[in-house]
């Protein structure tokens, strides 16, 4: 996972079940930005979560792995974004949050 640095407490709790549940999921997952924050959106997503190629069942996979994680710890605030691992959001994503 990528994550911006000083991430601490709940976000930082809830990015790590998420990654959790993720890595359980049958995705080509490639990894995970997330913002510093869950009030620090980025084309109104906190976290892009950066997959091989997209498809819809991966979208399905993640909005499932968002809600398993909402119902294990209440409301994260983990608002996702699925793209290809050759989307310029990532580069700039990496950009905003490393």
């Amino acid at each position: 996972m990528y994550v911006a640095l000083g991430i601490t407490g709940k976000w930082r709790e809830s990015l790590n079940k998420f990654e959790d549940v993720l890595g359980r999921k049958p995705l080509p997952l490639v990894g995970i930005l997330a913002s510093s924050s869950p009030d620090d959106l980025v084309d109104e997503c906190n976290v892009l979560v950066v997959v091989k190629e997209k498809a819809h069942a991966w979208i399905k996979a993640v909005v499932d792995a968002k809600m398993e994680v909402d119902q294990t710890l209440g409301d994260t605030g983990i608002i996702p974004m699925v793209v290809d691992e050759n989307s310029p959001k990532v580069s700039i994503y990496e950009h905003i949050t490393l």
